[in-house]
């Protein structure tokens, strides 16, 4: 009998079988997991590095510990949210204590979306469209409402949304038809500046609108017409920095700039104050502060990149903070409730694919980790 015993031992073991079925705790026998398991998903990402019995050698543990080590650490920002509708050149907005995204394009065509995302539930809503599909175009936030001005195709209509209505009514057009804009809000008044008039014309006109009449004026032009600038307001001034400009020796339009102008809404004049430390176009740009802050764009290049820049209002110094997790151009980028949140954007290398990735970071981690 005892021999019996050891021989059916010995056939198990060879099987690689065990005599006692294997359950795991909190599993039932059909493998579902059960509702009253203590094993949480932490633990089970920290249960799968667990090295098992394996003939792993030290030599393969050199290598995977030579990969992880050309990974880029871009784990400071986290992705919490998927756009319902990813575009690119388009607006990204805050309105009333709610991000908005309106209109650009996806990877097909010319959007008129409009998409509410709530930072508080992470949640996403459709909300009413624009009336007229636009990209490259001037989206901005004023009073509570949200402004649609000019864009591509050579637009010169101007919509405003109303949150508490849900709707879009149309104002008065912005004078000259104008694309490849953006738009800024200094005291109850959008400029939109620069721009292409054609394809072969860049703009150097700044148009003015007035939100309380409803009516549009030319002021001070800039000192040299650009489009797809980076542009921001802080108190009564204006800062563009680079963009497109005519080259008549080499680029045409498309010539790049890397001029820091800023232009005194009070004054109306236009001063230079210096130079990025790259060209810069189709960048993001938010503001913290005295801290502006510049993300992807092409720089000197026609590939996309990740890189942030961060200039100092005090000292006028430049230092690079975190780098994206992807390379874009053309994104939004907002700071609310001291967090930078980054939407929208496209990888021109690859046929200009959008991002439909919510991209977010403490805005104090970006500005106090930098070169």
């Amino acid at each position: 009998m005892r021999v019996i015993l050891i021989l059916v031992l010995l056939i198990l073991i060879s099987t690689g079988c065990s005599p006692k079925k294997s359950v795991v705790e909190g599993q039932s026998d059909d493998g579902v997991i059960s509702s009253q398991s203590n094993i949480t998903t932490e633990q089970q990402a920290e249960d799968s590095v667990i090295p098992s019995q394996s003939n792993a050698t030290t030599e393969q543990q050199a290598e995977d510990s030579v990969l992880s080590s050309l990974i880029t650490p871009t784990t400071e920002w986290e992705s919490h949210s998927v756009v319902p509708k990813g575009m690119h050149a388009g607006g990204f907005v805050l309105c009333d204590d709610a991000l908005y995204s309106v209109g650009g394009r996806s990877d097909t065509s010319i959007l008129r979306t409009n998409y509410k995302y709530d930072p508080v539930t992470n949640e996403w809503t459709k909300k009413a469209d624009m009336n007229t599909r636009r990209m490259n175009t001037a989206i901005v936030s004023a009073n509570g409402k949200i402004h649609a001005i000019a864009g591509d195709p050579f637009l010169d209509v101007h919509e405003v949304y109303d949150p508490v209505k849900d709707e879009w009514s149309l104002l008065a057009p912005i004078p000259t038809k104008i694309q490849h804009v953006t738009g800024v809000v200094v005291n109850d008044k959008i400029y939109v500046m620069g721009g292409l008039e054609s394809w072969s014309i860049v703009s150097d006109k700044n148009q003015v609108y007035d939100i309380k009449t409803d009516t549009w004026a030319y002021g001070a032009p800039m000192p040299i017409g650009r489009h797809n600038y980076s542009i921001i307001g802080h108190g009564d001034k204006i800062y563009v920095f680079g963009g497109g400009f005519y080259d008549a020796d080499g680029e045409g339009i498309w010539g790049r700039s890397s001029s820091i102008d800023v232009y005194d809404t009070q004054t109306d004049t236009w001063e230079n104050i210096g130079n990025m430390p790259t060209g810069l176009f189709y960048g993001g740009i938010a503001v913290y502060g005295d801290e502006i802050i510049i993300i992807g764009g092409f720089r000197d290049t026609d590939i996309p990149e990740a890189r942030v820049d961060i200039f100092s209002l005090e000292t006028y110094t430049w230092r690079i903070g975190i780098p994206l997790p992807l390379k874009l151009v053309a994104v939004g980028a907002i700071v609310y409730n001291d967090q930078l949140y980054v939407s929208g954007g496209a990888d021109s290398t690859k046929k200009w694919v959008t991002n439909n990735n919510l991209y977010q970071i403490p805005i104090k981690t970006l500005l106090e980790n930098t070169d």
